[in-house]
Parts: C-alpha cells; structure tokens; sequence
C-alpha cells in the first residue's frame, strides 16, 4: 500500500468580502500578488495542483514531519503579511482595494491522506476522497481568521516537538456529511504578527532649493485627477514628448514601481518614489533612473489638492540637478525647455480630464 501524500493549502481570509466590496482591477492584481507570494514561499518542495481563487492546493508524495508543517505555515504567513505591510506603506492608489487590503490573512490546512493522480490533457492533480476532506476542513469550527490546522491523519506521520514559541496547538475535530468526524490539531498564527519585517523605505532624492514649476486648475475632484496621473495608458496623451509608456499591466503602481517612457531621443526609465495622502492634497513622485548626459538626477512631482467646489489645483515640480561643468552654461537652457515642457503637460492634461474625467481615470 503506498505511503499517505501531504495535502496543504493555504487559503486567503476575507477574500470573497475583499473582492465584493472593493474594485475590482485592483483587488484582482493584489490577490494575483499574494497567490504569487504563497507560491515562492515554498520551501518544503510540494507541488501546485492547482490555483483556485483564494487559495492554492499543493501536495507532495511524502508528509513531512508536523514541526516542518508548522515551520513552512510560519515562513508562508510572515511572507503575506510582511508584502502587505510593506504594499499599506509604498502604495500610490488610494482606492478601496489598495486601502483595505491590510485587512486580509491566511489560513493554512495540513492534511494527509492516500491520493491517486488523474490527468487532464498534459496536468496531473491529486484525487480522491482525502483531497475532498482537505477542502471541505476550509470549514470549520476554529474559532479565528489566522490559524494553521494540521489534521490527525498528518500529525500520526511524525508528532511535533513544538519548538516554536509561537504554537500552541489546541484540539479540534468537525463532521461533515459523507466523510465522517476528522480530527485536528490547530494553531494561532496571530502571535506571528510581533515578526513581521518592513524592509526600509526608499529614500528620496534631494530637491533643489528653486524647481521648475508650473500649476493649472481642473474642473475635477482631486481623487478623479489623482488616478488619471497615475493612469499611465493615458501618460502620453497628455505629455506628447512621449511616445509610449511601458510598465507591467499586472502590478500596481507603487514606491519602487518603474517604467519606461518612449521619447524620440531614447528611452528613459522612471521610478516612483513618493506618495503621500492628506484631507488637502495627494503628492505622487518619479525619478529617472536612465539619465540624460546633461543631468545627474531628475525628480518630478505631482500635487494634487483642492482648489474650490469641484476643483483641484495641480502643482508640477521638476528638480534638476546638473552634472558639475555643465550647470552654469546648460542649466538656463534646459530649464527654460523643462518650463515649456511642463506649461504643456499641465495644459493637455487639463484638456484631457475635462473630456472625460471617470472614463480615463482607472489606473
């Protein structure tokens, strides 16, 4: 008879409450990300069976030991909640998604059980009554969001020595109909908050003592005007001196994001690098990161606030800062050329935004 096949998912909670009540472009990237995240986070060499919305199901031909589940639930869960602290700091959009999406967790079922593989066209994924069981204990009588359930079945391949200060596994058991009563092991993974890890925030670059600046007013909310300067499908049509923008449709912008903008000159790559949200205004920032020749380092800013009843004041900085020889007889002239560049953007952006604010404002 074959040796028992660990069965472990870790499954995302709020997310149906996430998904109905939040936007949806955006909570679907946020979720891919964490889907993702889960997926790198394996260190005990399972398998994907399969992805399947809010979770994913893995399995491996053998079961490790209860304390190597508890460590993998451990490493899993740090990682989720150490990308959403670090995405509730870094993040640019202030929409429903990106603003709740600190609310969400994981909980993690650790199963084992004798599974036989089917095969559909070329993918093979596990089968069998025990791949139901593992499913079906996503519900149960765990008193908590945030947990990791190891069945009895896995806890009889290898007992735990419980050497994390962290577990503290309690006793469980649901019946569910065509199965029967299973029994379980459970653990709070709350305590495992005190650990998570925010790596430091980019620093910014200085900014010169006198921008370049220029500022407009757009007969729009600056929530509206906000997300049309982040909507970089829609860079181009208001900065004409580029081409194209290139970034990845899948990730939300966010401190650290880059993209590339097309110009007729070459391409140059950008970095966010700030955001800040206020009751008065909303600030978005870029740096180049491929330099001219004539520049050591630019920094753009974009200002939004409220400028009367359905209006918002937008305030553009550009800070740059020469490469030494060259300031004192270049300087002037690209400053005059950002001044224009600017006084342009600014003009068809507001052309733009007034078109059409809510169809050309989703990022």
């Amino acid at each position: 008879m074959s040796q028992p096949s660990l069965l472990f998912i870790p499954d995302i909670s709020g997310f149906t409450e996430f998904v109905h009540n939040t936007e949806i472009s955006h909570s679907q990237h946020i979720i891919s990300e964490l889907l993702e995240l889960i997926i790198d986070s394996n260190k005990l060499g399972m398998k994907v069976s399969e992805i399947e919305g809010d979770a994913v199901l893995f399995y491996k031909t053998d079961v490790p030991s209860a304390d190597a589940l508890l460590a993998q639930a451990e490493t899993t869960f740090l990682a989720f909640h150490e990308h959403l602290k670090k995405y509730q700091r870094d993040r640019i959009c202030n929409c429903g998604a990106c603003s709740n999406a600190q609310g969400l967790t994981l909980k993690i079922i650790a199963h084992a059980a004798h599974i036989e593989m089917i095969k559909v066209k070329e993918t093979e994924k596990p089968y069998g009554p025990g791949v139901i069981t593992a499913h079906r204990l996503l519900k149960n009588d765990v008193p908590a969001r945030e947990y990791v359930l190891i069945t009895e079945s896995a806890l009889n391949e290898s007992a735990t020595a419980q050497q994390s200060e962290w577990v503290t596994l309690e006793n469980g058991h649901n019946e569910y109909s065509e199965i029967g009563v299973v029994n379980y092991q459970y653990s709070l993974m709350t305590p495992l908050h005190e650990r998570v890890k925010l790596a430091p925030p980019l620093p910014l670059p200085p900014k010169v003592k006198q921008p370049v600046t220029g500022e407009t007013i757009i007969n729009i909310s600056k929530e509206v005007l906000f997300q049309i300067v982040l909507n970089f499908d829609v860079r181009s049509k208001w900065n004409s001196q580029a081409k194209e923008v290139r970034y990845e449709p899948n990730k939300i912008n966010r401190v650290g994001t880059k993209h590339l903008c097309v110009f007729d000159s070459g391409d140059i790559e950008f970095e966010t690098i700030t955001n800040k949200f206020g009751e008065d205004k909303l600030v978005y920032g870029e740096r180049l990161l491929t330099k001219p020749f004539m520049l050591k380092d630019m920094v753009i800013y974009s200002i939004v606030s409220d400028a009367g009843p359905g209006q918002s004041l937008l305030r553009m900085e550009a800070h740059p800062i020469f490469i030494p020889g060259i300031k004192w007889f270049l300087g002037p002239v690209f400053k005059k050329k950002f001044e224009a560049n600017i006084k342009t953007a600014l003009g068809e952006l507001r052309e733009l935004a007034e078109k059409n604010p809510e169809g050309i404002s989703e990022a």
